[in-house]
């Protein structure tokens, strides 16, 4: 038989293995296996999915289920609210069944259901499933981005030991037990993304130079042993020069620009306590020479212009605040508080766009806050977007109003010096245009697809909950049953003659 029809017929090995292994096919088919767990880890993960899943709102309004109270009692749409703190250990329990006894959803819901009722139901129980996936996938990133660290700690000590005389680079940044151990406070995959994008900003193009070191010292080790070094597979595949593309960043790095960009007054963790306060916790130092000056001592032939040299000096002081963890904390938090919608129609969607089209009614918008979304609206205005019918632009400041004040003009006085001097002031303006060069053409982009994506999985993920909750208002309903009637004699023998033939048949 085709292959295509043994796997539509369910007749493959794999098809084999899951059903004769005793263990719930759900949990086999997930992309993350469901692995058990010590009570240690039970205890964290159910506090971390109570935070995340039942108290941490959503962005968007997707909790209103108004429409469907009239299906559902009281008691069961206060399940589906925020919970109270009491469910934590339920939660812990959840998982439990889940990690440790494989037990699912269903089944816990109803045979198991003294250890999560009231709080939970469910619905609730499925929420925990899918958040069970999210923490193991988040620790499993966390370990394997743990572990790079600690590699690349021990190449830069290998490095630094083998000539302690040679004084480090101005753009050499040392990876320090602090770095490694921020990772275990990682809650979020945002946070996640944050810290290993600052990791290959500082050591990224030093990431081949520790696997080739790895794999010298692990032929080494073989060949000490009495083994033959050649039958180490990686090592062949990484003697293979691989295609890379070279960042900007690390153009200007070569060119020597760090020491222009190491000038500007603040280090990207200074600037970061400094927005995080919310004022100058770090006061901004001052360098002695002009900023013209200063590039003159650092033309090359790729920037042969002091223009150029401060330019990329700029880039590289707005990449490093740009990857910065607490920087991008801090921006994250204010964009998703702020951020705002504006939809305006093309030329086709002019035309297509009528009353009955479910865009009619927000076609125009100007500066709505996306924390005022409800439901699939924002899902619709994607599919508008998609079928190139509107143009949809997120931002954080309001567009079209005279005399508000921008964040970017909030922040810039974080990295400021108050002194009216020339020098001071012809610094203080490099400062100012890398603050926005970072929000600008960095951030504000990266946020923007960020809160997209999450908007856009908030509201499938509320059309999927509505859609199940009506299907178990379809589902959940009582058997039907015959109104008793009285028969007279003829009508009871009758009857009676029919189930005497009925049974004989």
């Amino acid at each position: 038989m085709e292959p295509d029809t043994l796997e539509r017929g369910f007749y493959t090995d794999t098809d084999a293995e899951i059903r004769n292994a005793d263990v719930p096919e759900r949990f086999q088919l997930r992309t993350i296996p469901v692995k058990p767990a010590e009570e240690s880890e039970l205890e964290l993960e159910s506090e971390w999915i109570y935070k995340y899943c039942f108290v941490e709102p959503s962005i968007s309004k997707q909790d209103a289920i108004e429409d469907l109270g009239s299906t559902f009692s009281s008691s069961t749409l206060s399940t589906l609210n925020r919970k109270p703190p009491s469910c934590v250990g339920k939660i812990q329990d959840t998982l439990n069944f889940m990690r440790n006894q494989q037990y699912e959803a269903p089944f816990i819901s109803f045979y198991r259901k003294e250890y999560v009722e009231p709080e939970l139901n469910i619905h609730d129980l499925f929420k925990i499933y899918h958040w069970d996936e999210k923490w193991t996938q988040m620790n499993v990133r966390k370990a394997s981005v743990t572990r790079l660290m600690q590699k690349m700690q021990t190449f830069q000590y290998e490095q630094i030991s083998a000539d302690p005389d040679k004084p480090l680079g101005d753009n050499v940044r040392a990876l320090t037990d602090a770095d490694i151990e921020r990772v275990q406070g990682i809650q979020t995959m945002e946070e996640y993304h944050d810290i290993y994008r600052h990791f290959l900003l500082h050591y990224g193009r030093d990431v081949p130079k520790m696997q080739n070191a790895l794999r010298i010292q692990r032929q080494r080790e073989r060949a000490e042993n009495g083994l033959n070094p050649d039958e180490d597979a990686p090592s062949l595949a990484s003697d293979l020069k691989q295609a890379s593309r070279r960042h900007m960043y690390t153009v200007c790095l070569d060119a020597g620009i760090g020491g222009v960009a190491n000038k500007f007054g603040l280090t990207p963790e200074q600037f970061g306590e400094n927005l995080r306060d919310n004022y100058q916790r770090h006061e901004t130092e001052q360098y002695p020479a002009e900023p013209m000056d200063l590039a003159e001592d650092f033309l090359c032939p790729q920037f042969s212009t002091k223009e150029a040299v401060l330019e990329g000096a700029r880039y590289m002081v707005a990449m490093q605040l740009a990857r910065e963890p607490l920087v991008r904390q801090c921006v994250r938090q204010t964009f998703n508080e702020r951020a705002k919608i504006s939809v305006q129609p093309t030329k086709k969607g002019k035309k297509e766009i009528d009353e009955g089209h479910p865009c009619f009614s927000y076609k125009w918008l100007q500066n709505k806050p996306v924390k005022d979304l409800s439901g699939p609206q924002f899902l619709h205005i994607k599919n508008a977007e998609t079928e190139n019918l509107v143009t949809m632009t997120i931002h954080i400041d309001m567009h079209g109003t005279v005399g508000s004040q921008t964040y970017f003009e909030e922040i810039k006085q974080l990295y400021y010096r108050d002194e009216f001097s020339h020098l001071v002031q012809e610094w203080n303006n490099q400062r100012s245009k890398v603050v926005e060069f970072m929000l600008q053409n960095i951030i504000y982009p990266e946020m923007t697809k960020e809160l997209k994506t999450l908007l856009y999985d908030e509201a499938k993920n509320g059309i999927k909950e509505h859609c199940a909750l009506k299907l178990r208002s379809y589902l959940s309903v009582a058997p039907y049953q015959l109104e008793e009637r009285e028969y007279d004699e003829d009508e009871e023998e009758e009857r009676k003659g029919t189930v005497v033939m009925a049974i004989a048949y």
